[in-house]
């Protein structure tokens, strides 16, 4: 075996080819540790705060940009909506859709007798001067 580690340029005079200790030495703790720990912490607190805030921001984006995603989606619907009527500016028109199919009516949902013979409500929309659609109600499903 001293054949070997004399061998070695690696290794220095005297050392070993395998551990001899067990443990690591016993870490100090100074003043300057506890500094560094305690400036460490407050960065930590610092950053995840930043990251919960980012978060929120996110969820926020993520709901609007749902938001406008069904309002696109509903825009679409009244754009291939039967209309027995010329829509006028201003008034206020219910989106009624069954099996796929959408209807624009002068009828609210709750002025019906019972059960809307259109299907489900989806939203009360109302035509604007430059004939776009502005969604003034979402119907919740029935």
């Amino acid at each position: 075996m001293k054949d070997k580690e004399a061998n070695n340029p690696l290794i220095q005079q005297g050392e070993k080819l395998y551990p001899t200790k067990v443990r690591t030495e016993k870490e100090r703790v100074t003043d300057l540790t506890v500094s560094k720990d305690q400036s460490l912490e407050r960065s930590n607190d610092a950053c995840n705060r930043e990251i919960e805030r980012l978060r929120e921001q996110a969820k926020i984006l993520m709901e609007q940009a749902d938001q406008v995603e069904f309002e696109a989606e509903i825009r679409t619907k009244i754009r291939s909506a039967n209309c027995g009527f010329h829509p006028v500016v201003n008034q206020v028109y219910f989106l009624y859709e069954k099996n796929e199919s959408c209807i624009l009516s002068l009828i609210g949902p709750d002025e019906w007798n019972g059960q809307p013979p259109y299907g489900n409500c989806l939203a009360s929309v109302v035509q604007l001067g430059d004939l776009t659609w502005e969604i003034s109600d979402y119907m919740s499903p029935q």
